[in-house]
Formats: structure tokens, sequence, C-alpha cells
């Protein structure tokens, strides 16, 4: 079971978009998969098309922290279809980061919790965060094996991904995270300043030891109208899902087609 985690502290660079896509094209490839909504936002949860009620339990549950906690794994996840599930969240999960505060590992909730998973259940966990480096996102980045970061390529971009790779490895020291790579993502390839930012991050990908993918999302309507029809890419319009295929195919072989 490989834990993979969406992540960017800065917020409309297509995380939820690019969680789910990765998650229902590895279903659709035939794995068994997991997604966890670790926003308080709920925005992965309402693109799977839920809508979270006060008797469903979520990740604030999965975390343990909540006297309301059911014991059974199966009550928490939610199935959308043949092996894909999903824990959903809602703003109770900013709780969290109060609850956790004062505890001792503080990090390690998110950990703990998916170690409890039986291994056999899923081949991808697949974590989309929260737009800030809180708490929150410490969990998820002692909890993966390996994150993606999605990256808008323009100017403010730069500083945010120099602060997140910061935080990673003052990280290190609990968990062995490792940056799976770049996705440059809502990219307008007509622009200069968009070409001038990816060959500053393809750049700055050498130099801390990682790639970029050579698969670009390009900025579609149809890939930031998805979400708020509650579907998938796949789902709401096959036609435009080119790029993020090619994206699930160059992570399951590694760039070496």
């Amino acid at each position: 079971m490989k834990v993979m985690g969406i992540v960017n502290q800065k917020g409309g660079v297509a995380k939820t978009t690019t969680a789910q896509a990765l998650a229902f094209g590895l279903n659709a490839k035939g794995y068994k998969v997991l997604m966890i909504d670790f926003d308080a936002q709920g925005s992965l949860t309402t693109s799977c098309g839920l809508t979270v009620t006060q008797e469903m339990s979520t990740a604030f549950e999965f975390l343990n922290l909540s006297v309301k906690l059911k014991d059974d794994f199966k009550n928490i996840v939610v199935n959308l279809r043949e092996g894909l599930d999903i824990i959903p969240s809602d703003i109770r999960l900013e709780e969290a980061n109060v609850a956790l505060a004062g505890k001792p590992m503080r990090e390690l909730y998110l950990s703990k919790a998916i170690s409890s998973i039986a291994s056999e259940n899923y081949d991808y966990v697949i974590i989309d965060t929260n737009p800030s480096l809180s708490l929150l996102t410490f969990n998820v980045l002692c909890a993966v094996d390996e994150i993606i970061i999605p990256f808008k390529p323009e100017y403010q971009s730069v500083q945010g991904v120099r602060l997140l790779i910061q935080t990673v490895n003052e990280l290190k020291a609990l968990s062995d995270i490792k940056i799976n790579g770049f996705l440059i993502t809502i990219a307008d390839l007509r622009r200069n300043s968009t070409k001038e930012a990816i060959d500053y991050l393809n750049d700055f990908a050498q130099s801390i030891g990682t790639k970029v993918y050579k698969s670009v999302i390009r900025q579609i309507t149809a890939v930031a109208d998805a979400p708020s029809a509650g579907k998938s890419i796949f789902e709401f319009k096959p036609q435009a899902a080119q790029d993020y295929l090619n994206f699930v195919e160059e992570f399951l072989t590694g760039g070496n087609k």
C-alpha cells in the first residue's frame, strides 16, 4: 500500500482536481484506491458528489479525536465504485488543529490512523490537503510515502514552493518523506511568463533531486468545472481528460514509457 499526498500550501493550484484524477485514473487501471479528504473545506468530498451529514463519520473521526468515533473502519469510508473509496471531510476537521495542539507526537496521528488500515485493502491511498501549513498539513507530510506538488506556473508560486520544501526537510526527522515530483497545472502555454516559471521549476527540481512531470495540465474550462458538477474530469468530459490520463500513465511508469 503506497500513501501519496497532493500538497501545496497555496490555494488554487488544482490540488483537489489532481488528487481526484489520480485516484480515479489509478482505479480505472484496476488498482484499489482510498482517497482521504484532509481539507476542512471538503472540496474532494463535494467533487465526488457527496454531502456530509452530522451522522456521517469523517476524517476527523478517522483521526480518533472524537468520542463519536465508530470502531468499524467500514463505517468511516464511503464506497464510490468498485475498488474506490473515500474518507469524506467537512468543517469539523478544522477542530483537529485545536484538538491536536497539546498532544504529544501530534504530527503522527494521521500516520497512526492509516497504519490501522489493512494493507491488502488498498494499493494506493491518495490524500488531498488543505491550502496552508498547519498541523493538518504536518500530519499528512508525516503519513505519506511520497508527495506530488501541483505547481501553477506563475511568479507567486515560486516562494510558496521554497517554503514547502523547507518544511518537508524539517519534518524528515519524523518521517522519510520523498518528493515524487512537481506537476504543472492550470498552464497557459501561450504566455512567456508560464514558460519562464516552468524553466525555473525544472532548474529548482533538479537542484533538490526530484523531477517535473512531462505531462502538463493545461488551463481547460472543463477541468475547472468538473468539481462543481460533483464528478471527476473523466466522468464530466472525457475528451478534456487527456492531460490527466497522460499524468496517471507517467506516474505509473515513473516517466519511463
